[in-house]
């Protein structure tokens, strides 16, 4: 949006919260205020000023004191009384009683006074520092190059204006400079007592924030002397800034470098000779060359770091630690952390990954504490840095992407692979992942701690272990009272905003200081608890789930098969507790999930009646036993097992039954080609539509698929109109129409019969209810569109006043979701399809359901 359009918006904004707030004639909390982003009227724009959210709404509002009064999440309209603003506003000693005028004149006087004296500054340049004031020094300055230039002419005792330029007079210039030149005086005594408060705070609390230390200043310091130097957290920074040689500020966050000097020196600097020169082939610059007093901490350990880096890629010596070892050195007071810079040591060529391995190999007991860095870290994102503890506190890191070739040529990967060193890790899965596909490396006898932990939870509060909740590093390390990561939320923020941050070289020290901690803790401390907290009948559990970890991201399919297993083992274990804790003669409530559950369970008698008193329950069990029945025997099986094949059919039987079935092409089983008499074909139907635990819809189903079994011989002629007959040898010579027409027809039409007559009800009942929720969707709809209302609200807002036309389109959309479409359509369907097989069989089907038999063509001849 343009300026024109955004002050219209910022305006309309203004008068909305002032008019809410004159309406309730009280305070509103700033969560009430920004409940009105919803309402109506309140546009996308006017949420987008005001902030969209209690903090930006509260920054928006705060711009504006004299409209507006925030009492911490109170907020009410100024009130002004005889042009003086309520005494709980915090401008209102200002308010009333301000001199705009020389409010601006000293203010591009200040602009003037920057460029030094006597220098003739463009009107043009002046006149762009007024967008930096305030709203009533740019109302007063003017807006445009011609009223502005007026104004500075009207006080020629300040300014004095040329044609294009203005220059500020000396008698402006003396005043402020005599000011500037004011000294402040500073005790030593009172710096020195500030500075051993702040150290003894950061030495026994551990690194803490500026305002926690500002309060500290307060309680252990005289207000009165120490008001006139620390008024604000910005100035308890500063003055720490000004010892970068005792604190180390970052972020906020304050730690302890070393210990200050016990001398007390005087403020004023004092001359200082030079030492002695020191003779040197190559001349150094002293312009470039700071002393080592004089530079800052970065730079100390800028080169400190790339003086351990450069002996380490290319010198032989012994390599020494990366930072110093003296404790008045060390950038932070805490032990662990003092023990983590003594033991550090970073391996970037293969010869050192040599000796680092030789020396992991010798270790007693052999357990090392494992954890990688990447660039999104698992099987698309490579690992860069690999971090590995031992027990005694000594810890390597190998920088595998300066040099990869450690993990073949430095046997890292003998290390990785090996089944007699223990490697204990948190959440092995994205690391696993990146160093089999990056470098083809398969971790093995990997102590996984979040594994550890989900097992230990269960072991201790009985929940399995697919139900408890994932814990971070530090998490565990405080449940375990080990050192936690002090880097940890800062360098996972610094992460999110760079994605190549564990990329980036050289390392500097929170990275080290990071990756250091992620293994420092693992062992022995948390190692050495959870294996002692871990049961014997618990460690297939713990190594199932450890092996698995590992294998996450390499093997999916395999892992999701085991992990679903053991969900289903245990869920039906727990089932089975269940059944049998309820006691004889009450009926147990099942969820869902139980309920599908029941299939991998054998029930007794005794547990079916605790089931079969809910009506949902009896109602599941029913379907999933015609499915298991369904499983047990299928159309297609008992024709396998009881009808003879084709061949012996039309050889050897001789009956008039098996005549009339060879003749017809017999009931063929479309699985295994397999044909046998109508009379047992009718058996089958006869089971089915006799067996009241089967649904309605699961007999039509079964019974279409011996009609299809029966009919799949006919399918297999080229010509679909016209029957493939056996030779006339097969017809007995004395067989006579009345004979062909047997019982077979008369079983055969009486359970057709009954298909038809079952399958008429259940299709006339959907269809009723189908027209009664359609009927109510037109009504709704008409009211709908009718409604003056709708077209003046939006079309969801239309839709929340017409709950009926709502409710009506629901409830339609879950039943053609549900198939009432299919419900409705598939037995008339069916009922094509039987009058299809009745054709078949040389008979027809009336509208009453009552078949009809057709003369049945002879291919050799009528029969007698």
């Amino acid at each position: 949006m343009d300026s024109k359009d955004y002050d219209l918006i910022r305006n309309q904004t203004l008068l909305f919260f002032l008019d809410h707030l004159m309406t309730k004639g009280q305070s509103r909390t700033l969560h009430d205020l920004s409940c009105q982003f919803g309402t109506k009227g309140f546009t996308r724009e006017m949420r987008q000023i005001a902030g969209g959210s209690q903090a930006g709404l509260r920054k928006f509002l705060s711009q504006y004191p004299s409209l507006f009064t925030l009492d911490g999440d109170n907020v009410s309209v100024t009130c002004y009384v005889n042009g003086v603003v309520n005494a709980n506003d915090p401008a209102a000693k200002y308010r009333g009683k301000r001199d705009y005028v020389t409010e601006a004149v000293d203010y591009f006087k200040g602009k003037l006074r920057q460029y030094g004296p006597e220098t003739e500054v463009p009107i043009k340049t002046l006149l762009g520092h007024r967008s930096q004031a305030s709203p009533e020094i740019r109302h007063i300055s003017g807006q445009h190059m011609k009223e502005f230039k007026d104004f500075l002419a009207r006080y020629s005792e300040v300014f004095v204006v040329k044609e294009d330029t203005v220059i500020l007079r000396k008698e402006a210039l003396e005043v402020p400079t005599l000011h500037s030149l004011e000294t402040v005086e500073i005790d030593p005594a009172f710096t020195k007592q500030i500075l051993d408060t702040l150290h003894d705070e950061l030495a026994a609390n551990g690194p803490t924030v500026v305002e926690h230390l500002l309060v500290v200043l307060e309680e252990r310091l005289p207000h009165e002397t120490l008001s006139k130097t620390f008024k604000t957290p910005q100035d308890v920074e500063t003055f720490l800034r000004m010892h970068t040689d005792v604190f180390h500020l970052q972020s906020h966050m304050v730690f302890l470098a070393r210990k200050p000097t016990a001398t007390v020196e005087s403020p004023r600097k004092k001359p200082v000779r030079s030492p002695p020169q020191i003779e040197s082939p190559l001349p150094i610059s002293p312009s470039k060359q700071k002393p080592l007093e004089q530079q800052s901490f970065k730079q100390r350990f800028s080169s400190v770091l790339m003086k351990t880096l450069s002996e380490n890629a290319c010198s032989a010596t012994p390599r020494r630690p990366l930072y110093n070892c003296d404790p008045n050195a060390s950038h932070i007071g805490d032990a662990s952390v003092m023990k983590a810079l003594k033991s550090l040591k970073v391996i970037v060529c293969v010869k050192d990954c040599r000796a680092a391995v030789d020396e992991l190999k010798s270790l007693d007991p052999c357990v090392v504490s494992l954890d990688g860095e990447g660039i999104n870290l698992g099987p698309n994102g490579p690992i860069t840095l690999l971090q590995i503890g031992t027990p005694n506190g000594q810890i390597f890191i190998f920088d595998v992407m300066v040099c990869p070739e450690m993990m073949t040529e430095g046997n890292l990967a003998i290390i990785l692979e090996s089944e007699d060193i223990v490697k204990v890790m948190h959440d092995c899965r994205n690391d696993s992942a990146a160093l089999h596909w990056q470098f083809g490396i398969s971790l093995r006898n990997v102590f996984d701690t979040q594994a550890a932990h989900a097992v230990i939870q269960q072991q201790e509060t009985g929940r399995p272990v697919f139900k408890v909740k994932s814990v971070g590093l530090n998490t565990l390390c405080k449940l375990y009272d080990a050192p936690m990561n002090p880097r940890k939320e800062q360098l996972k923020s610094l992460y999110r905003r760079d994605q190549r941050y564990w990329a980036r070289r050289p390392l500097s020290d929170d990275m080290l200081m990071y990756a250091a901690f992620d293994v420092l803790a693992l062992v022995p401390l948390v190692y050495t608890k959870m294996n002692q907290l871990l049961w014997e009948d618990s460690m297939e559990l713990f190594m199932d789930l450890c092996q698995e970890q590992v294998e996450h991201f390499i093997s999916k399919e395999d892992v999701k098969v085991k992990k679903k297993q053991r969900k289903i083992e245990v869920e039906v274990a727990e089932l089975k507790e269940k059944l049998a804790s309820v006691p004889e003669g009450k009926t147990v409530v099942l969820s869902n999930r139980e309920i599908r559950l029941l299939r991998y369970i054998e029930l007794s008698d005794s547990e079916r009646e605790k089931l079969e008193g809910s009506q949902k329950v009896l109602k599941k069990l029913e379907r999933l036993q015609g499915k298991n029945e369904r499983e047990v025997w299928s159309p297609e099986d008992g024709l396998e097992e009881e009808f003879p094949s084709l061949d012996s059919a039309c050889t050897e039987s001789t009956s008039p039954d098996s005549s009339l079935a060879s003749s017809t092409g017999g009931v063929l089983s479309p699985t295994h080609m397999e044909s046998g008499s109508l009379t047992e074909s009718m058996q089958l139907v006869d089971q089915i539509l006799s067996n009241g635990k089967i649904p309605r819809f699961d007999k039509i189903d079964r019974i279409e698929a011996i009609l299809a079994a029966a009919t799949a011989g006919t399918q297999l002629s080229p010509f679909p109109h016209q029957r493939e007959y056996p030779p006339q040898a097969s017809f007995s010579p004395n067989m006579t129409l009345e004979q062909a027409t047997c019982e077979d027809l008369k079983a055969f039409e009486r359970r057709l019969t009954e298909v038809i007559a079952c399958m008429q009800p259940a299709a006339m009942r959907w269809r009723i209810v189908l027209a009664i929720i359609l009927s109510c969707l037109v009504w709704g709809a008409w009211w709908w569109l009718t409604d003056p209302k709708s077209i003046e609200l939006g079309f969801w807002e239309s839709l929340r006043h017409h709950l009926f036309f709502t409710s009506a389109c629901i409830v339609t959309l879950i039943l053609f979701l549900m198939g009432i479409h299919k419900r409705v359509v598939a037995p008339s369907l069916i009922c094509n399809r039987i009058r299809q097989v009745l054709e078949d069989f040389n008979m027809h089907c009336d509208d009453n359901g009552k078949l009809i038999l057709k003369p049945r063509p002879v291919p050799f001849g009528p029969l007698r």
